[in-house]
Order: C-alpha cells, then sequence, then structure tokens
C-alpha cells in the first residue's frame, strides 16, 4: 500500500518531490483511496455504492413523486452544478429499487416529508465522504 502525506507542504518541496513521484504511483494511490472509500462505505464493489449524485437524482425524483401526490406540477428541469438537467420520468416500479417502503407511507404527507429528511441526511453523509475522499488524496 502507497502512502502519500502531502499536508503542510510548500511548492518548493513539492517541486523536489516530483523526482520520486511517477504517474504509476499516483494512479496507485488514486485507486487504493477509492477502494478505501468503497470498503468504509459498506460496499462490496462500486457497483453498489450510492455515489452524491445518485442521491440527489433520488430526492429530486422523489419531491416531484411528492408534489404529483399534493396536486402540484412536477418540476422539469433543475440547476446542477454547471448546468440544466432535465429530470427523467420515474415509474414507481424503477422508484421501488431505492425506495423503502417500510419506511415511508406515499399517501401520508408527514411520512414523505420524513422520508425527504433521511434522504437529506444520507445525501449530506454521501457529500462528506466523497469531499473527505478528495481531500485526503
Amino acid at each position: 500500500m502507497s502512502v502519500i502525506y502531502l499536508v503542510q507542504i510548500s511548492h518548493l518541496q513539492l517541486f523536489k518531490l516530483k523526482d520520486y513521484v511517477d504517474n504509476k504511483i499516483i494512479k496507485r494511490a488514486w485507486i487504493e483511496a477509492k477502494q478505501t472509500y468503497v470498503n468504509n462505505r459498506n460496499a462490496f464493489s462500486r457497483d453498489e455504492l450510492v455515489t452524491f449524485e445518485e442521491y440527489v437524482l433520488r430526492k429530486n425524483i422523489f419531491r416531484n413523486k411528492m408534489r404529483l401526490n399534493e396536486g402540484r406540477q412536477a418540476l422539469s428541469f433543475e440547476e446542477i452544478f454547471e448546468g440544466v438537467v432535465f429530470m427523467p420520468q420515474v415509474s414507481d416500479n424503477q422508484m421501488a429499487s431505492w425506495l423503502n417502503k417500510n419506511m415511508v407511507d406515499l399517501t401520508n404527507p408527514l411520512s414523505c416529508y420524513s422520508y425527504l429528511f433521511d434522504i437529506e441526511k444520507e445525501l449530506t453523509c454521501a457529500y462528506k465522504h466523497e469531499l473527505k475522499l478528495i481531500v485526503m488524496f
């Protein structure tokens, strides 16, 4: 396992270090950091890992579902990062893959808002983990 610590290092010290670090070492350190991240998130593979971006999509899909249940118009797009992303139309069957029916009653608005809050907490946690991965690397 190769670990590179770059804490409190000046540009001159970093420039001197470049002779000892090549692209293979950096690539290996990045791959090991990602593997550690996946393992710390209790996923057996990268496919099982729910990322920040996926949580944002889940939140927006569920929020639209709530708006439709309340008789309001669904949001057709949202601003994300640098551009506008159109919301996909998701059926209840597709949403069932990640929607925990034991935790939410779709007919009860209070239950829906509580579940939306839980999604927001998971989203914040995923954001912090991904940010930590980038900062630690």
